[in-house]
């Protein structure tokens, strides 16, 4: 082990790469807009399920999502939180489709 505590690092190889990108914007009404892409590539020539080759870099699946808030629900933590796990677990739900 290391000073730090860790295993010394081992030969990794980079495959997958998942970008979250989101935006947020107060509307002249006082209400927000979100806005959120998430998108997966791979580091090697992939087939979809339905044959489709993605070619490395290209994305899997980009998703756009827009939502609405009102800004008392937008501005709590646990409000963000449940909206992540939501995200994430649509994610997972196509994933295995």
């Amino acid at each position: 082990m290391s000073s730090s505590g860790l295993p010394p690092p081992i030969g990794r190889e980079h495959i997958h790469t998942r970008r979250v990108v989101s935006h947020g914007y107060l509307r002249t009404d006082g209400l927000w807009d979100i806005e959120a892409g998430i998108e997966d590539t791979k580091t090697y020539l992939a087939r979809n399920a339905d044959g489709r080759e993605r070619q490395p870099g290209e994305a899997i699946h980009p998703m756009q999502v827009e939502a609405v808030s009102w800004i008392a629900a937008f501005s709590t933590p646990l409000f963000a939180l449940f909206s992540l796990l939501a995200l994430n677990a649509y994610v997972r739900h196509t994933e295995q489709e």
